[in-house]
């Protein structure tokens, strides 16, 4: 084989460069689009772990129940994304898998708006309380970089797999 600045490789004059394997460009988009799932759905599980503590901590300081509430089951809803986006992610056939984890995702997207909202507006003055705020809206903002990062994930799967099909169809 020759390198950058080395020797050709012997048996050949450089002109064969044409018939040397390569990898479809549809591998690359799956390897791609499978390391974005990967990462999406390591980060909703760390979101859903930070919610469930951020739920506790509503229990504890006797805040409103039903940000404790919300808290827990957008946290459940994580996990359940998450596990969504693993399954994606490890299947040989992700696109109807891809297709579910992408409406899961902007599913949380909105609750998680909506959790922010509430509770930006139901906090109380407390610098207890808005230390708990801070750390539900750096929540929040981790859970929606990771559900952007998991329907991107999603969409570029699904369109590897379209590209495979039209390429197997040719």
């Amino acid at each position: 084989m020759s390198s950058a600045g080395g020797p050709r490789a012997k048996g050949t004059d450089g002109t064969d460069f044409q018939y040397r394997q390569r990898v479809d460009n549809h591998y690359k988009l799956m390897a791609d689009a499978r390391k974005s799932l990967r990462t999406a759905y390591r980060a909703q599980f760390a979101t859903s772990l930070g919610l469930a503590v951020r739920a506790a901590f509503v229990l504890v300081s006797n805040d409103s129940p039903t940000l404790c509430t919300a808290c827990g089951m957008l946290a459940l809803g994580m996990l359940v994304a998450a596990r969504l986006g693993f399954v994606a992610g490890k299947s040989q056939q992700p696109v109807g898998h891809a297709a579910s984890y992408k409406r899961a995702c902007i599913l949380l997207a909105l609750f998680l708006l909506a959790l922010a909202i509430g509770a930006g507006a139901t906090h109380n003055d407390r610098p207890a309380a808005l230390a708990l705020l801070l750390y539900l809206e750096a929540c929040v903002l981790f859970g929606l970089a990771s559900v952007a990062v998991g329907t991107r994930g999603a969409r570029r799967l699904c369109d590897a797999f379209e590209l495979q099909a039209k390429k197997r169809g040719k």
